[in-house]
């Protein structure tokens, strides 16, 4: 299951239980990242907001573009199937 990268707000949510992919727009290079990876790395730890991390996301060949989603595994606990 993928999701835009707005679906979650801070490192915490849902446990750390996903995987961020990032692609690079220009030379397609793609890497999944594992929150835990980013809490360790930000300043504020877990309670980082993830578009502040987006911001400052580059890919190897130096360049800023990048697409950025959210990957579960299984859906997420307290996501209703039909929220309407």
């Amino acid at each position: 299951m993928v999701l835009p990268w707005n679906a979650i707000e801070r490192l915490r949510d849902h446990f750390g239980d996903y995987v961020v992919l990032v692609t690079c727009r220009a030379c397609r290079h793609s890497r999944e990242i594992r929150p835990a990876f980013l809490a360790r790395h930000c300043r504020a730890g877990w309670d980082e907001p993830l578009a502040n991390i987006i911001a400052r996301l580059r890919c190897r060949c130096g360049k800023k573009l990048v697409d950025v989603q959210i990957g579960f595994n299984r859906k997420p606990r307290g996501w209703v199937k039909n929220p309407s």
